[in-house]
């Protein structure tokens, strides 16, 4: 019996070492892709979250609007119209699941945690209000107009 414990301890030694290898991996591409880094300046969004939508969005010109985003990643309530009724229901939960709970985390954060950084939320709603598109959003061309956020800020 020890003799099969100490081969299980082994192996979860060294799946732990891998699995720490693997991270510094993933937090080195994130460092090095710009367009992680870009958001990874957002509160909340970490190596991995930038790294999961990177990967997940990977060619921005194929979504005309950042609106479309929505739906791809499952963010989006599903719908159920029939005659006179009219029901949206919870989101849809299609896409990326990873990346839609990481997302979320960082919208919480990015919401309620925030104190010391209302600039980027003040130009991540600003995008939104102009419906931007999502490689605008990714290349940091979305930028605050003089009269749109004090507006967004009250």
């Amino acid at each position: 019996m020890e003799v099969v414990i100490e081969c299980l301890l082994s192996t979860w030694r060294y799946l732990g070492t891998e699995v720490k290898k693997l991270n510094r991996e993933v937090e080195r591409a994130a460092r090095t892709n710009p367009a992680c880094r870009r958001l990874m300046t957002v509160p909340g969004v970490g190596y991995l979250t930038s790294v999961a939508y990177a990967s997940t969005v990977d060619e921005p010109h194929r979504f005309r609007r950042a609106k479309d985003l929505g739906p791809y990643l499952g963010l989006t309530p599903r719908k159920y119209q029939s005659g006179e009724v009219d029901h949206a229901g919870s989101i849809s939960k299609c896409g990326d699941r990873m990346t839609r709970s990481l997302l979320f985390d960082a919208a919480t954060v990015l919401l309620f945690r925030t104190q010391c950084r209302p600039d980027v939320a003040t130009r991540v709603l600003t995008a939104i209000r102009r419906q931007a598109t999502a490689s605008d959003l990714l290349r940091g061309r979305v930028e605050d107009s003089a009269e749109e956020a004090p507006a967004l800020r009250a």
